[in-house]
């Protein structure tokens, strides 16, 4: 602003010479037009232009000493073409000349018409007034001679008034060939009341002007009231109920055209360095904004501001209608509907902060403080904290789409090609907290939810997540290192304690595929820039265990009792559907290049066991599972009795959204005849042993009877070899007596 300030004193320091030179004429000759050539040398003397006075010189002389002249050029710097730098149209000037004789000047009204003004600066740099300036400086700085003494008092003024100042269709014109922007204040008018040196009395001041750019293409039209007091020699200057409405133009401008109101009252005291702006009103596109603004230590290297900052009540569709943006629509129409904003705000020379905020949208308060404390270093602080938000609110309504495919990628696109915005994260200097007491998003609810991010330029970017949701507690902790790296890695660790896990499942991703409370940890690593490329490097660990729940869409009851259908050659198919109770279930998973396995999954029930193992691919989201249900006992009114203790091999495989349940038959049968042989050969073993036994026995018996017929000839043998020998001996006394 200097520059042009100094301009605008070179201007009116010719005007001044016109001035004198005309009461030199009038004294002298009375005829100042005899002296335009001599002025017009001076001029070329004193800046090196040419100056043309084209219109006469005209004087007034009682009561007022007054001149007028018109069409006077003022030519342009060397290299800037042969447009003029200065063209007036009509200047006029009068002195009241009986307050002279007091040592007072009274101007009266200082006219000036059809001021056009053009200003540039070349590829160079250079400027066309830069030979003015050094021309006023070469004569600022030319030693001057001390005065002699003398004894008289000398022509002192007291007092300096000037009636009123009125400048009507005068134009500036700003060429800037280094940037190639073209700025023009058009139809430039200014009216004032009296002015008085040192008066603090308010002067009246009205204008009225167009200012058009060419880059971006925007004219803005501005009429301003206001009323100034200044006093001089304290410094101190007052501004008071300044008034300005204006329009806004342009392909730059929403909606093409926008009209604002700017009041406000401002003080000045240049000594202390202090200045305040109060009772500031700012309406534009259905806002209305109040505020008032202090600043201190303005004469020193670290000026401070301070303020506050408050808006009405709005309607934001009805904002953003005004600025031709059409509102979002939303699950409910009633949203964005009212807004309110109060932010106490304080900045220096290298941070700026907002002390105080509080920002409501619809029945949703954000209370807290957030700044940069580093410009340098972009070093960003926030600490915020929300009542509670329902984001479902604030999403599109649900479409009508067609049927849904056995994919989750979304119509018009592969998800595994989104790019992650990791350019928001790289060079990130923050340090922030925001809490939300109650959050409802995609259709979960969490409680007490906090977050907190940490990261500096060249370090990892961590994110800590707590809440309470759906009975249990939530810890997540994320890591982000490299983020503008071609491929940045990622830690994602956390855990689920206690929660509901049906009704988070049903919440996310309205599917009801588990029932059931436990806890869930999990410790990944992953890499890149896409979400696939998230999903395919994915690894690390993760155990899960519940109780006390069921598992949706499967009922293995019904698995098995098509499976016995099967085995009595029955054409049974088992149908998905229905669910399993469970009162243990738990297992992990190990993740390996986006693709998680489990092997050791086993659950139970009253009546059953269950053990699994498999695979599910995170990148093209497909099933790969085996299960292993056995009974432990048949279910009341069922034919699974001849079914129990044995295996039944069942096979999920599939889309996650949609997985198909099929009984491996073929496995089933294979056992169901392995164990029927295996009777048989057991029958059989029995049926040799039994023969074996019998006629073993029947050997033993024909081996008792022998020994028996044996005995009795043998008995029989003996008796008849005693039966001999008694005879023998009866016989032989007899021979021997005759």
């Amino acid at each position: 602003m200097a520059k042009p300030l100094k301009i605008a004193l070179v201007i009116l320091g010719l005007f001044v010479t016109l001035v004198v030179v005309a009461a030199v004429g009038l004294v002298m000759t009375f005829d100042p037009n005899d002296y335009r050539a001599e002025i017009e040398s001076i001029v070329e003397e004193e800046t090196g232009r040419d100056l043309a006075m084209r219109g006469d010189l005209e004087l007034s002389i009682f009561p007022w000493l007054g001149v007028e002249t018109n069409d006077v050029v003022l030519g342009n710097a060397e290299g800037f073409g042969p447009d003029p730098f200065a063209e007036i149209g009509y200047f006029g000037v009068s002195i009241r000349l009986l307050p002279l004789l007091d040592k007072q000047i009274q101007i009266g009204t200082v006219r000036l018409d059809g001021m056009r003004l053009n200003l540039a600066r070349d590829a160079s740099g250079q400027t066309n007034w830069d030979d003015l300036i050094a021309a006023s400086e070469a004569e600022d700085t030319e030693p001057e001679e001390p005065p002699a003494p003398s004894t008289e008092t000398g022509f002192e003024i007291t007092n300096l008034a000037v009636e009123a100042i009125e400048i009507d269709d005068a134009a500036v014109t700003w060429r800037d060939d280094s940037t190639g922007q073209r700025v023009a204040l058009s139809d430039f008018s200014l009216s004032t009341g009296r002015i008085s040196a040192n008066a603090t009395h308010p002067i009246p001041v009205s204008s009225r002007f167009v200012v058009s750019l060419s880059q971006p293409a925007t004219t803005l039209t501005i009429d301003l009231v206001a009323k100034l007091a200044a006093d001089t020699d304290a410094g101190q200057f007052t501004l008071d109920n300044l008034r300005l409405e204006g329009t806004a133009e342009g392909d730059a401008v929403p909606a093409g055209k926008q009209q604002f109101t700017v009041a406000t009252s401002a003080q000045l005291d240049q000594p202390a360095g202090v200045a305040k702006l109060t009772e500031l009103t700012v309406q534009a596109a259905g806002i209305t904004l109040k505020g008032t603004a202090d600043a201190t230590e303005l004469n020193g290297e670290a000026p401070q501001l301070s303020g506050q900052l408050v808006a009405e009540r709005f309607n934001p569709r009805s904002v953003l209608r005004a600025l031709a943006i059409e509102p979002p629509a939303t699950e409910d129409n009633s949203v964005l509907q009212s807004a309110t904003l109060d932010a106490r705000f304080s900045a220096g020379g290298t941070s700026a902060e907002i002390r105080q905020l509080t920002l409501t949208l619809d029945d949703t308060t954000l209370t807290g403080t957030a700044g940069v404390q580093d410009f340098e270093r972009q070093a960003l602080a926030f600490d915020l904290d929300v009542d509670r938000i329902n984001l479902d609110r604030y999403l599109p309504p649900p479409t009508e789409s067609p049927e849904t495919t056995d994919t989750d990628e979304p119509q018009g696109g592969d998800i595994n090609e989104i790019e992650l915005p990791l350019d928001v994260l790289a060079g990130l200097n923050v340090d922030g907290r925001f809490a939300i007491a109650e959050l409802q998003a995609s259709g979960m609810t969490f409680n007490d939810a906090t977050l907190r991010v940490q990261g500096k330029p060249g370090q990892p970017l961590q994110q800590s997540l707590t809440a309470k949701a759906y009975g249990g507690d939530v810890s997540i902790e994320n890591r982000v290192a490299g983020a503008a790296d071609a491929s940045p890695t990622y830690r994602f660790q956390g855990s689920l304690d206690e929660l509901l896990f049906g009704n988070l499942l049903q919440d996310l991703v309205d599917k009801d595929w588990l029932q059931g409370k436990g806890l869930v940890t999990y410790d990944l690593t992953s890499q890149g820039r896409t979400v696939g490329d998230l999903r395919r490097h994915l690894s690390g660990t993760l155990q899960f265990g519940l109780s006390d729940g069921a598992i949706k869409g499967i009922d293995i009851s019904r698995v098995l009792t098509a499976a016995e259908s099967k085995l009595r050659g029955e054409s049974t198919e088992a149908q998905a559907g229905g669910e399993t109770r469970f009162n243990r279930f738990g297992g992990s998973m190990t993740l390996k290049n986006g693709v998680a396995k489990t092997t050791d999954f086993s659950a139970g029930a009253d009546q059953f066991t269950l053990a699994a193992k498999g695979s599910v691919n995170l990148v093209s989201m497909e099933l790969d599972y085996q299960l292993n249900p056995v009974l432990t006992a048949a279910p009341g009114g069922s034919r699974l009795d001849a079914l129990v203790g044995k295996p039944i091999p069942v096979t999920v495989t599939g889309p996650v959204t949609s997985p198909k349940v099929r009984v491996d038959v073929k496995s089933l049968l294979r056992a169901e005849a392995d164990e029927r042989i295996e009777a048989e050969k057991e029958e059989l073993r029995q049926k040799a042993e039994e023969e074996r036994a019998r006629l073993e026995e029947k050997v033993e018996a024909e081996k008792e009877r022998a020994r028996e017929k044996l005995r009795d000839r043998l008995g029989d043998f003996l008796q008849r070899g005693t039966d001999q020998s008694t005879e023998q001996t009866t016989t032989e006394p007899a021979d021997g007596g005759g």
